[in-house]
Formats: C-alpha cells, sequence, structure tokens
C-alpha cells in the first residue's frame, strides 16, 4: 500500500470520526430518577446540556446527591443506547 493511499484512508476515517461526531450531537437523551424530580439532559456525546431538579428535593442533600448520580447514570445507559443504535445504522449506510 502507497503512502498516498494511507494517507487517503486516514482521511477518510477522519472524516467519517467528523460526521459521526455531528451525528450525535444532535442527539439528546433525558436520564431521571427520583420519580422525575431530577432530569439531566445529555447530548449523544456525553455533554450535559440541562439540569432540572424539583424545588421539594431541594433541601434534602443525601436524596439530591442520590438523585444526581441515578439520573446521570441513566441518562449515559441512553447515551450508549443511541451510540450502539447509530453505529448499527452507520454500518448499514456503508455496506
Amino acid at each position: 500500500m502507497s503512502m498516498f493511499n494511507k494517507l487517503k484512508e486516514f482521511k477518510d476515517m477522519r472524516s467519517s470520526a467528523k460526521k459521526a461526531q455531528e451525528i450525535l450531537s444532535s442527539e439528546t437523551v433525558t436520564g431521571q430518577s427520583a420519580w422525575g424530580k431530577i432530569m439531566i439532559e445529555m447530548t449523544g456525546t456525553f455533554e450535559v446540556k440541562k439540569v432540572t431538579i424539583d424545588d421539594e428535593i431541594i433541601g434534602k442533600k443525601t436524596e439530591l446527591e442520590t438523585g444526581v448520580k441515578d439520573a446521570l447514570t441513566d441518562a449515559v445507559k441512553k447515551v450508549q443506547f443511541v451510540l450502539f443504535k447509530k453505529r448499527k445504522e452507520l454500518e448499514e449506510l456503508q455496506k
């Protein structure tokens, strides 16, 4: 394989990665806990866009800490599912 072919292959991989990142950054999921009193909105690139906490839970430190952790975990699991689904879609497009 010539050096030019390797460079072209690298450029194609880089372009594909950039396109995948653009697609994933437009996807959003909402993780929630404490019966919907804590919600975290996250993009497909794991960027937290919004955190919503119901006033009812504000004064309850332990419940709030646990709820934020649980909502974040829920959002990450949902992003992982989106990544899996989008990967399958991209593989189908490349066939």
